[in-house]
C-alpha cells in the first residue's frame, strides 16, 4: 500500500522500523555513513542524508515520503553539496519506481514544476522528468 503520508513517529529509526539490514553494505564511506543513518531516527535526518540514503537506493518506501516533505517546503534545500542536490538525487530515481508510486511522483511533479529550470547542477535532472508516467 503507498503511503501518502510520512510516518507519524519520526523518532524512530529505520533498524527500528524495518529491522536491521540483512545484506551487508559496503565498507566505503558511504556504505558506512548510510549503516549509521539506518539507526539516525527519520525526524534526525538532514538533506544530506536523505539524499544519501536515496542515491543508495535504501529504504525508498520511508525515506522518499520524508523527503517530499523537506523538498514541498524547501525545493532547492542543499544536502551535502549544493543547492538543489537533494531534489536532483529523487529526480533519477527510476520510473519503475514512480509507476508503483503515482501519488509521490504527482507531488514532485508540483514540486520539479516549481522550481523552473532550476540551478545550473540539475538543469538536466529538471528537463528529463517525465512528467506523466507510463507503463
Amino acid at each position: 500500500m503507498e503511503r501518502t503520508q510520512t510516518d507519524p513517529n519520526l523518532t524512530r529509526s529505520l533498524d527500528q522500523i524495518e529491522g536491521a539490514a540483512t545484506s551487508p553494505l559496503p565498507k566505503t564511506p558511504i556504505g558506512q555513513r548510510c549503516v549509521a543513518l539506518r539507526a539516525t531516527p527519520l525526524g534526525a535526518l538532514s538533506a544530506g542524508d536523505l539524499g544519501a540514503l536515496i542515491g543508495q537506493r535504501m529504504s525508498l518506501d520511508l525515506i522518499v515520503p520524508r523527503a517530499l516533505d523537506l523538498l514541498a517546503k524547501h525545493p532547492l534545500v542543499a544536502g551535502d553539496d549544493y543547492p538543489g542536490d537533494l531534489l536532483g538525487t529523487v529526480l533519477r530515481l527510476d520510473g519503475s519506481f514512480w509507476l508503483a508510486h503515482p501519488r509521490w511522483h504527482a507531488r514532485l511533479v508540483a514540486i520539479a514544476d516549481g522550481v523552473g529550470a532550476g540551478p545550473e547542477e540539475i538543469s538536466f535532472e529538471l528537463a528529463e522528468f517525465p512528467r506523466q508516467l507510463t507503463a
